[in-house]
This record gives structure tokens, sequence and C-alpha cells, in this order.
């Protein structure tokens, strides 16, 4: 009878644990909202797993965030910058502004890309006193999202950080 009720036991379990292992599919949000810019209406997730993905010509749209890819690209966020430089209006139209509050001097690199990659915006500029404020002519760019890239180099050492700007008409 305990040969029996330990055959049994060891069955169920095993049993139990196979299906706890093949689970269906499911998804885990962390987050998901919706809204509209320029128009256009977004929904958005994070951390829902793509399931179906639909492409065209101009757009690639997933039913998720979280998307298995070979190439990421990063950059490393530097406090450095955004406790030493004010960046308004945000949203802007026709004028975005930088005001550095830098120590010294040195060279700061802008560029201004839409969430595409194109690079709408390049701009350098030598900070001699470390203070001078910055103006940005926006009024050419389409209204959306860009991603602002910040590097200051002075002394040798780089900085570096990005910021989400919206572009409005």
């Amino acid at each position: 009878m305990k040969r029996l009720i330990l055959v049994l036991g060891c069955f169920l379990s095993t049993v139990g644990f196979s299906l706890a292992q093949s689970v269906g599919p499911s998804s885990l949000n962390a987050g998901a909202g919706g809204g509209t810019i320029g128009g256009n209406s977004f929904d958005w997730s994070a951390g829902a797993i793509a399931v179906d993905t639909f492409t065209s010509a101009t757009f690639v749209i997933t039913e998720g965030v979280l998307q298995p890819m070979d190439k990421t690209t990063t950059v490393k966020e530097d406090p450095y910058l955004s406790q030493h430089i004010l960046i308004y209006p945000n949203p802007a139209s026709q004028t975005l502004f930088l005001q550095p509050s830098f120590e010294s001097g040195g060279k700061l690199f802008i560029t201004m890309t839409d969430v595409s990659g194109n690079i709408g915006l390049e701009d350098q500029e030598t900070l001699i006193s470390g203070t001078e404020k910055q103006t940005l002519h926006t009024e050419r760019l389409a209204s959306g999202t860009y991603i602002l890239r910040l590097q200051f180099i002075r002394d040798e050492k780089s900085f570096e950080s990005c910021y989400t700007i919206e572009k409005l008409k």
C-alpha cells in the first residue's frame, strides 16, 4: 500500500508540474494608456509580448512594445547634463531653448531625430563661459515626437543624455 501511495504521489506531482510548465499564451502589462497627438490616436502598453506585426511601406505596427532585437542602441544617461541644462518649452512649436549652467565652457553637440531615426536638426556650439543660451529653430520640423540628444565635451570628458521633445504646429 505504501508503494502504491508513493507511486501515485510521484505521478500526480509530475503531472501537476508538467501542467504548470505548459501555460498558454498570456500577457503581462506593466502599464497602458492612450491619447491623441497631432490629430492621431495612439494606444500603448508596456510589458506586453508581441503576437502579430503588421507592416506597410511607411509603418510597422505591433501588439506590444517588448520586441526581441538583435541590435539595440542605448545612450548612457548622465545626470550631469540634466542638472546643468534647462530645456524649454516642451512641447515646442517654433523654438526650443537650451539654457546651460556649466562651470566652464566646452563643446555642445545637439542632434534632434524623429522616432524613425531621421535627423531633423543638428548643431554644434562652442560655449565660452558654459552658460550661453542656445536657440533651436524647430518651425520646419513636422509635428510629432523627437529625441533630443545632447553631448557636452569639456576637458576631454564627455557627458551625454537624451530627452523626449514634443513638437506642435
